[in-house]
Order: C-alpha cells, then sequence, then structure tokens
C-alpha cells in the first residue's frame, strides 16, 4: 500500500513539471508572436529593433528567419544599429560576437547588403576584426613554424550542422573563389582588401546540395563542374555575373557528374565520376560535347581531378585503376595502370601540372605519385611517416617551387620539394572543430595558401613561410627516407609474389606474342627477346618495383585484372613452343574445372623475372638468392605445377633448373602436379598400352650432374648447391626420379580409371 502511494506521488509530481514546461514553452510563443505581430505593424525600423532582441535572448543554435525584405539602410544607419547592437549584445567574451553574427545574419539579406569593401570597413571600425578575418597567429606546435589566419564565412552562408560549404579554391587576379557545395552562394574574397562578396546561385542551378565539385580558371573566367547539379556554372568577374551552361546531354543521372575539371586552348574539359563521358565545353562556340571514357574505366567514381600537361588532359583515377590521358589534338583516349603502386577505391584526390609533370594527391592512397610523360616514367613516394587512414589530403597546388598538399581528414600540410624529393609537415591540428573532412581544396595566391572549408565555415590562410629557410636539406631527408624505404620494400615484396592470371595465359598471351615476334612458331627462348625485353617488350618504359628503375617485368607491366598474388609456382623449360605451352595449360585447366581463370594466377620465371636485368644488363643473375628465393617462394605460394613436354624423352630432365626446382618441392614437402601437352598425354598412353619399359628408360636416365642451364653461371651455381647438399647428385637424381615417377604413374591412374569407364560403358 505505502509502495502505490509513492508511485502515486511520483506520477502526479510528474505531471505537475509537464504542465509547468509547458505553460513556459506557451509564454515563449505567445512573446515570439507579440514581437512578430508587433514586426509586421511598425516600420522598417522596429523590424530591426525587433529582430535584435530576439537576438538578445536567443540560444547559440539559433537560425536565420526568412523575413521580408526592408528597405536598403544608409552607411550612417548601418553604423548606428552597429553601434546600437555593440552595447546590447556586450563584449565579445560573452557571447557578444556570436550574437552579432546572428543579428547581421538578418541584417545584411533583409537590407540588401553584401559583405563589400565599405561594410567591412564599418565592421571592424565598429565592432571586431574576427567578425570578418582573424588577425594572423603563429602556430605553436613541433611542426614547422608558419602563421594562419581564418576567413570567416558564417556572414555569407548559411551555416547549419553537418552542411558542407565549399570544395574548392582558385586563384584568379588577385582574388580567391570558392566552389560551392552546399553552400548557396558563390564566394569572392580580396586579400587586399579583406573584403567577401557572395553571390547567390539560385538563379543558376534549383538543387540545394551538393551542386559543384570542383572548379578550374580559363581566360579570365571560373568553371565550376557540376555535382549533383544539371548546369556547369561560370562566373565572369569582369562583370561580376554568374551564369550556366545545360550538360545533361553528357552526364548521368544522381550525383557525381564530373569531379575534375580544366582549361585548354579555349575548352574546359571535365572529368567524369559516374559517368562515361569526359566533357569537352567550347567556350567560343558555346557548344558541349562529350568523349567515351569507357575504354579505360568503367566503375563509379571513375576520376576525381584533373590537369593540363604537355598539351594533354589527365584525370586523376579514384576508383579506377587508371590514370586517364586525353590527347586534344589527336582526339585519342588512353589509360596509364597505377595498380602497381596503388589499388581500392578512393586513389587520389586532386590533380596537379607542375614543371612538365602530373602530381596525384593522395586520398586513400599512402604515396604521392608523380608521373613523367616526357619519360613515360610512373613513379610514387610513400607519405605513410606523415599520415594513415582514408580522405587524407583534398587539395594539392605549388608555391615558391614546392608542392602542397592540404587535408581533408589528415592534420598535417604537407610540403614536398621536388629538387630534393623530400616532405616536411606543418601541423595544423589544433585549428579544427569538426571530427572529419575539415577542409577540401586549395589554391595559391601571393605567398599564401587559401584553403576552403568544407565542414568549417571558414577559409583557412597559411602563410609566412618558406619552410626551407629553417629546414636544411639534411632534415628534409631524413624525414623522408624512412617513408619511402618503407613503401620500396612493401612495393618490391608485391612484386616478387605476383602471378600472370591462367586468363591471361589462355585468352591474351598468344595473340600478343605472335603480333610481337616474327617467327612463325617460337620457342620461349626466341620470343623473349620481342616480349619480355628490348624495345617492344611488355615492361619496356614501365618503372620497376622492384630497383625503381625503368624498364620492368612481364607480370609488374600487366593490369591488376591480369596478374595477382602467386597461386601456383610452374616448373618448365623455356626450349618449350608457345603453342605447345597454350595447349597444356589449356588441358591442365580442363582437367581442373573448379579453377577460376581469372583467380588462378601462376609464377612463370619468363613473366615474373626481370628479364631486362638477366638477359639484356645482366646485373642479375636467374641464381642470385638461389636457395632463399625458392624457398621462401615454393612455401608462399604452396603449389607447383611441373610442366613436361613428354614422359618417353623429357627434355625437362634435361635443364639443371628443372631438375633442382623440382628437388626443391620435394625437400620443402611442396605438393606437386605434372602436366602433358596434348601429344605428351597420348605418348603415355600408347606407352600405357604397350609397355612401360619405354618410360623406365627415359626416368632412369636423369643425370643431373650433365644436366645443362642456359647460362654457364647459372649451371655452375645450381650444381655447386646441390653438392653441398647430403648425399649430392645420386641423392638428387633419386629423389627426382622417384618423385617424377609418382606423377607419371598418377598420370597413368587418371587413363586407366577413364579406360574401365569406357569399358564399363561399352558393355
Amino acid at each position: 500500500m505505502w509502495t502505490l502511494c509513492c508511485r502515486k506521488k511520483g506520477l502526479v509530481k510528474l505531471r505537475r513539471l509537464q504542465f509547468e514546461q509547458r505553460i513556459k514553452d506557451l509564454e515563449q510563443e505567445l512573446g515570439e508572436a507579440k514581437l512578430e505581430l508587433e514586426r509586421m505593424t511598425t516600420d522598417e525600423g522596429s523590424i530591426i529593433t525587433v529582430e535584435m532582441e530576439r537576438c538578445t535572448y536567443a540560444p547559440e543554435t539559433l537560425e536565420p528567419r526568412a523575413l521580408d525584405p526592408i528597405p536598403p539602410v544608409t552607411r550612417e544607419r548601418f553604423i548606428a544599429l552597429l553601434e546600437e547592437a555593440k552595447q546590447k549584445f556586450g563584449p565579445a567574451a560573452d557571447r557578444g560576437e556570436l550574437k552579432m553574427r546572428q543579428f547581421l545574419g538578418f541584417l545584411l539579406p533583409a537590407a540588401g547588403l553584401t559583405l563589400d569593401e565599405g561594410c567591412l570597413e564599418v565592421l571592424t571600425e565598429v565592432w571586431h576584426p574576427r567578425i570578418v578575418h582573424t588577425q594572423p597567429a603563429w602556430l605553436t606546435n613541433d611542426s614547422l613554424p608558419c602563421w594562419y589566419s581564418k576567413v570567416d564565412l558564417s556572414l555569407i552562408i548559411e551555416c547549419h550542422p553537418g552542411r558542407r560549404y565549399f570544395h574548392g579554391a582558385v586563384a584568379l587576379d588577385g582574388k580567391v573563389y570558392c566552389c560551392p557545395w552546399d553552400s548557396n552562394v558563390f564566394m569572392v574574397y580580396d586579400p587586399s582588401g579583406g573584403t567577401l562578396t557572395a553571390h547567390d546561385i539560385a538563379q543558376v542551378t534549383p538543387s540545394r546540395y551538393a551542386r559543384f565539385s570542383i572548379m578550374c580558371a580559363l581566360d579570365g573566367k571560373l568553371y565550376a563542374a557540376p555535382c549533383v547539379s544539371d548546369v556547369m556554372l561560370i562566373f565572369d568577374p569582369a562583370s561580376d555575373s554568374l551564369s550556366g551552361v545545360d550538360i545533361t546531354s553528357f552526364s548521368c543521372k544522381g550525383g557525381d557528374k564530373f569531379s575534375g575539371v580544366c582549361g585548354l586552348d579555349g575548352k574546359v574539359y571535365m572529368t567524369p565520376g559516374h559517368g562515361d563521358y569526359l566533357l569537352v565545353y567550347d567556350s567560343q562556340l558555346g557548344t558541349v560535347s562529350g568523349v567515351d571514357v569507357s575504354s579505360v574505366a568503367q566503375a563509379s567514381f571513375k576520376f576525381s581531378g584533373a590537369c593540363v600537361c604537355r598539351g594533354k588532359i589527365y584525370g586523376s583515377p579514384c576508383n579506377s585503376d587508371k590514370l586517364l590521358v586525353y590527347d586534344p589534338a589527336s582526339g585519342s583516349m588512353s589509360g596509364i595502370d597505377v595498380t602497381g603502386i596503388v589499388t581500392g577505391p578512393s586513389k587520389f584526390f586532386d590533380a596537379l601540372s607542375f614543371a612538365g609533370k602530373v602530381y596525384l594527391g593522395p586520398c586513400s592512397a599512402d604515396a604521392l605519385l608523380i608521373y613523367d610523360p616526357e619519360l613515360g616514367e610512373l613513379r610514387s613516394l610513400s607519405i605513410k611517416h606523415f599520415c594513415t587512414g582514408s580522405g587524407k589530403f583534398s587539395g594539392i597546388c605549388a608555391l615558391g617551387g614546392k608542392i602542397y598538399l592540404t587535408p581533408c581528414n589528415a592534420h598535417v600540410v604537407l610540403v614536398y620539394t621536388p629538387e630534393w624529393e623530400t616532405f616536411v609537415s606543418i601541423d595544423v591540428s589544433s585549428l579544427f572543430v569538426a571530427s572529419e573532412e575539415h577542409l577540401f581544396g586549395a589554391c595559391a595566391l601571393d605567398g599564401c595558401l587559401y584553403v576552403a572549408g568544407r565542414f568549417e565555415s571558414y577559409m583557412l590562410v597559411l602563410g609566412g613561410f618558406d619552410p626551407w629557410e629553417r629546414v636544411s636539406k639534411l632534415e628534409a631527408e631524413e624525414a623522408t627516407r624512412e617513408a619511402q624505404l618503407e613503401a620500396r620494400m612493401k612495393c618490391k615484396a608485391a612484386s616478387l609474389g605476383l602471378g600472370v592470371s591462367l586468363q591471361h595465359l589462355l585468352k591474351n598471351f598468344v595473340s600478343e606474342a605472335l603480333e610481337l615476334c616474327p617467327i612463325p612458331c617460337p620457342s620461349f627462348v626466341e620470343l623473349v627477346s620481342y616480349y619480355a625485353m628490348g624495345s617492344t617488350g611488355k615492361g619496356k618504359g614501365k618503372i620497376c618495383p622492384r630497383d625503381w628503375r625503368p624498364d620492368s617485368s612481364v607480370v609488374d607491366a600487366l593490369s591488376r585484372t591480369h596478374s595477382g598474388q602467386a597461386t601456383h609456382f610452374l616448373s618448365w623449360c623455356w626450349g618449350y613452343k608457345v603453342h605447345e605451352f597454350h595447349a597444356t595449360l589449356q588441358l591442365w585447366s580442363e582437367d581442373h574445372a573448379e579453377l577460376k581463370l581469372n583467380g588462378t594466377f601462376i609464377w612463370v620465371c619468363f613473366f615474373c623475372n626481370n628479364q631486362y636485368r638477366i638477359l639484356e644488363e645482366q646485373t642479375q643473375t636467374g641464381s642470385d638468392a638461389l636457395e632463399e628465393t625458392f624457398k621462401t617462394r615454393l612455401l608462399t605460394i604452396g603449389r607447383v605445377l611441373i610442366m613436361l613436354d613428354s614422359v618417353l624423352e623429357p627434355y625437362y630432365i634435361k635443364r639443371v633448373w628443372c631438375v633442382y626446382e623440382t628437388f626443391m618441392a620435394v625437400a620443402c614437402n611442396v605438393p606437386t602436379e605434372a602436366l602433358l601437352p596434348p601429344l605428351g598425354r597420348t605418348q603415355l598412353h600408347e606407352a600405357v598400352r604397350d609397355n612401360m619399359q619405354q618410360v623406365k628408360c627415359a626416368f632412369d636416365a636423369i643425370d643431373v650432374e650433365k644436366a645443362e642451364a642456359s647460362h654457364k653461371e647459372d649451371e655452375d651455381h645450381v650444381k655447386h648447391l646441390i653438392k653441398q647438399t647430403s648425399g649430392g647428385f645420386p641423392l638428387v637424381n633419386e629423389k627426382v626420379r622417384e618423385h617424377l615417377a609418382l606423377l607419371v604413374k598418377e598420370e597413368i591412374g587418371k587413363f586407366l580409371s577413364g579406360v574401365t569407364c569406357l569399358h564399363e560403358l561399352a558393355n
């Protein structure tokens, strides 16, 4: 009974509190209604007074109200209002600055004012300089010193939580322009006078969010690539006007239509995000056309930046595996594979052309990518020493002979000097309030960096540096060396473990080989000079990830779809004919229907060793680090395919490499499987029908001491290793003979099983 009574008292108390809160809410609504009624029945002066009163007692989350316009105010009236607000709102330390911003958020648009030079002069004089921009302050941390200031954009944009404001900055004729993302205005900032000007973009595009993705300057005008919008935005500083060009003929539905933009010879080029066309806008004729990019990339979020270098258009790969290259002169479209350096989605954000090279700023990639069009070289410099994770950098620009990477999620500005090939960093983590995607896009002007705010309602300005005035070349090299070494070791290890896809070997290889080689039915000994080395080699001119020099192995030159972590190791002879090699693999794949052609990767020395180093330069030998190489590779891959040409007179057992590879597989207990070409399999089956004596004699003839290699030094090296093993040549002969006999026995078992089945069918 006592418990029930307490419960009733608690419920009564709760109801009383609810009614009291309801009364307070009604009183607040009544007060606002009275103010609104007063506003509606008085002149514009009273309207301003009412709004000032509202801002005085409003919470920090107060949003601007959509009010009817009031007549423009004079300069004197504007000063008087600011003085009155200053007295009413109190000092800045008492949230006065926030209230002033809320009040100005009403006054400026209602009176038709913009933050022109006159308004800013008054604000600075009457109120506080922080209203527009902060005074320069030095970053105080352990990174390189530089000063920063913030240009407050909250007076010209609608500030809401989660709103992404701007998506890139461009410098033109002494001013900085910010590309609107969710912002409702196109912003112009003049550093010389510290003035902001906002242009309403509603007249150009009805979309409310993710309007434009990035912007470029061409012939004195600004061009913004559409994200969700169906128009390309054009701003003409000369006439101070905005316009739009319909691009729906060559865009896709939804968002991320175009994500990169650059200009060349009077034309604007926009690289596609989700779309399939590189859009071309002729600024002289006002025409729009498109160039299909599906031959280079088919995925969504294909590219995420663009630049012009040596007369060609380059598109920064986002989810695409290739760097887009378009030549306007010839109309040719091509791609440069980057998967030897980076894989996965969101690889790079923006692109920069500097000193005749293309630089790609990393997003999820762990490296700055550099492409030299003149040499055809693609290389990378690791940045893992400075930052990790996704969405690292969103801006890349050049200033004072250096390249600056400005952050999206990273907490540093990364500075790269091409002359030294080194990085240094500037820690800016103390400046951010938002948890991620603070800033997006940057430009350089008069020795300063201007970084557009994405989730931050300000534009960050950095200056007061050349950092190298305070950092020696040696210090910069030490900061970079560790990251570069780590990246290069990782790339080398990945390259050494690659195999060629079975799909490529069966579908593409033979036609490619015959196209390059003039010999009708070549062996691999005859093919190597045309396919794996020389001027026509598949890896010619491509950077080798094992030593970072030009000319790579075939497997490193293949696209990621045709190469991958090796699943099988092939032991074979270069004396085999190309067609014989192909037929053997074809027969093996038919025997193993469970194999996925694009998921089976075979390590084949012809494709996977760098023949430019071994055969052409002879700076390496095939037997370099032989024991370590084979043990590591065999154990890592875990399966060995032994390709025999015949079981009656096998050429395989006469090659010292082949015998040694089989012996190592046996010694390491790695599973093996014999592969025979169609003719070799037929010979074996006929021998089984007749007698096995010929097969036995063939394997009895194994004598590794008499086996040969193409290079005498390799032969001597391998035989030296065999001599050092317990049992020497006799043991190796015995083990290899027994193992090959076992594999042949398995092949015979398959044959006899088939014969039995046929016999049962006949009965």
